[in-house]
Parts: structure tokens; C-alpha cells; sequence
């Protein structure tokens, strides 16, 4: 434990933080982060890299394997949802009838048309009859022959469909024309990445 060691993380003793010392890093027993190195380190060799390198796939194996963990149990869990309802399903169709007489007698001569109940509410709801869309395609076509106000167009602007003409035309003008057109000019650059070959 670190604490057995006179070492100091962040201004604060390891007695005072509760650190554990694992592979040269200092940890935070209570939550699990690394606060810090157990010794002055600094890559400046491909062995110093590669044991930086290490550490970051290490730690996103675990990230990794806790994913994993998450998606089984959201599956089991996603399983057992589906389940219940097909129970809650069948209990409305076998009880359904029944319950709806029960609250339309216990509701007749009454204002109200929801019955309340200690577990739920039963409730007579008029639905006003009028035309649905049953497919939106074929009601889409009809509609741009018949109304066209009625059908409703997304438009977006495609930058990747113009000729290099037309990019070159851009290209030319000032940010602030670029601007007025809703556009921005966006500079060459470089970034850097980190990859050790887990998850992605």
C-alpha cells in the first residue's frame, strides 16, 4: 500500500488520498483513477513510448471488456423487457373486456369517463374519425399531383456535388463573401492521433 511510503500526489499525502502503488502508477483505491507516477518518467526512447503505449491499450481493454459487459447485460435486460410485455399484453386481452364493462357500469350516469383505482385508471376516450395515412409513399404521390402544399421537402446543401469550377470560384472570394453565403473557409491542418488497435 502506499501509504506505508512518505510520497505526496496533488499536494496531498498517500495516506490522505489512499493510494495503492501498481506498475511504477500511483491509484486511487476508492475510485480506481490514476493520479499519478510513482517515479519522474518522460518518453524519450521507443521503449518509453511503447510502455506509455501499453498503458493507454491496457487501459482501453478494460474499456473494451466493460463495454462488452454493459451490451450483455443491456441485452438480458432489453430480453426481459420483451417478455413483460407480452405479459402485460396477454392480460390486457384477457382482462380487457372485463374491465372495460366494469368501469362503464361503474362510470354510467357519471361526468367523469375515467375511473381511478389504486393500481391505474380505467378511461373512455372519443377518438374523432376522420382520413389516416396508412403508407406515406403512395399518399405522398397522390398529394404532389392533388396538393402540393401538403407535402413537406427537406432541402440540404450537398458541398461534395459541386464542380471544381465552382470550388475554385469559392476559393477565390474573401471570408466575409464566404460568410454572407453561409459558408467558411476551413485551413489545412493535421491532427495527431493515438491508436493501440482496441476497440477502434
Amino acid at each position: 500500500m502506499a501509504d506505508a511510503l512518505n510520497v505526496s500526489v496533488d499536494g496531498q499525502s498517500a495516506d490522505q488520498r489512499n493510494l495503492m502503488l501498481v506498475d511504477d502508477l500511483w491509484i486511487d483505491a476508492d475510485t480506481g483513477e490514476v493520479v499519478g507516477l510513482a517515479t519522474p518518467f518522460q518518453v524519450n526512447d521507443e521503449d518509453s513510448a511503447n510502455w506509455v503505449l501499453e498503458k493507454i491499450m491496457n487501459a482501453e481493454a478494460d474499456i473494451a471488456r466493460e463495454q462488452m459487459k454493459l451490451r450483455a447485460i443491456q441485452e438480458r435486460s432489453q430480453a426481459n423487457v420483451k417478455r413483460l410485455d407480452r405479459r402485460v399484453e396477454w392480460l390486457k386481452a384477457r382482462f380487457g373486456p372485463e374491465l372495460e364493462e366494469f368501469a362503464s357500469k361503474q362510470l354510467e350516469g357519471k361526468k367523469s369517463r375515467t375511473l381511478n383505482l389504486l393500481f391505474g385508471k380505467l378511461s373512455f376516450r372519443k377518438n374523432a374519425g376522420g382520413i389516416r395515412v396508412a403508407d406515406e409513399m403512395p399518399a405522398i404521390e397522390w398529394a404532389k399531383a392533388k396538393c402540393p402544399d401538403a407535402v413537406k421537402v427537406k432541402e440540404s446543401f450537398l458541398i461534395s456535388s459541386l464542380s471544381p469550377d465552382v470550388l475554385a470560384e469559392l476559393a477565390a472570394l474573401d471570408d466575409e463573401s464566404l460568410e454572407r453565403l453561409g459558408l467558411r473557409r476551413e485551413p489545412s491542418s493535421e491532427t495527431f492521433s493515438i491508436s493501440t488497435g482496441v476497440g477502434g
